[in-house]
């Protein structure tokens, strides 16, 4: 049986995730299935949140422009029966004030749309993030499932464990994509470094100000969630 790209692609990356979750299970720490497996994670569902929701949103644009396209080539062809959607007959007056009123109008309307993001109806881009969201998810989810075998074996599995990855990554991943939107509708021909500029401003570069020049015991973070401080004691 042969995959298209699409599947084959989704196939070798779904193999990976499962590698990688295997190699982490043997990494100190984070093989123990903790909050340090939770925060690694978030920060790849972020990442990978950024880049694939504007790939995906350039795509969606992209593939709507070449419909319509399509579409207004095929009506300037005269080709009417195959544009027609509706049950209506190509007889009955009904049908003639379809064709040329509603869809010429609704053409006119969606004729000036481009390749940006911001342009897009908003069912399209609902639908496209949410698509996104839940391949990262599922994605996220293999790479843990090792992880999360090799705790159980080792006897490392707790359930505070399981609430930093039930918490931290989903968060992630939506900050991730939420950022992706908003860089394709502002800055639509930089938005990939944008987007990286923003996650490194807010995972690294904010946390290190307030530990650096606030008195923080405690730092909770968007991105790769909590961290107890540079004081913090589990003896104590």
């Amino acid at each position: 049986m042969k995959l298209n790209p699409r599947r084959r692609f989704f196939v070798i990356g779904a193999f990976a995730a499962v590698l990688f979750g295997c190699y982490l299970s043997f990494l100190p720490l984070i093989g123990d299935f903790s909050i340090e497996t939770a925060q690694l994670l978030g920060i790849v569902g972020a990442i990978c949140g950024l880049v694939w929701g504007i790939r995906e949103l350039r795509h969606t644009s992209g593939r709507l422009s070449r419909r319509i396209s399509e579409y207004q080539s095929r009506l300037a062809s005269g080709d009417r029966s195959r544009l027609a959607s509706g049950r209506l007959s190509r007889r009955t007056p009904e049908y003639q004030s379809q064709l040329d009123s509603g869809v010429r109008s609704r053409l006119a309307s969606e004729s000036s749309l481009g390749h940006t993001s911001e342009e897009l109806p908003v069912d399209a881009i609902i639908s496209t993030l949410f698509r996104t969201y839940c391949i990262i998810i599922v994605g996220l989810l293999l790479i843990s499932i090792p992880v999360g075998v090799s705790a159980i074996i080792g006897g490392c599995l707790t359930f505070d464990g399981i609430l930093f990855m039930v918490l931290i990554p989903p968060t992630s991943v939506f900050l991730g994509i939420s950022i992706a939107r908003f860089v394709s509708i502002a800055v639509p021909r930089s938005a990939y470094l944008v987007g990286f500029s923003a996650l490194f401003i807010l995972a690294a570069l904010i946390p290190l100000f307030l530990l650096l020049f606030l008195p923080h015991v405690f730092l909770f973070n968007s991105i790769w969630g909590w961290f107890p401080g540079p004081i913090y004691d589990e003896v104590i």
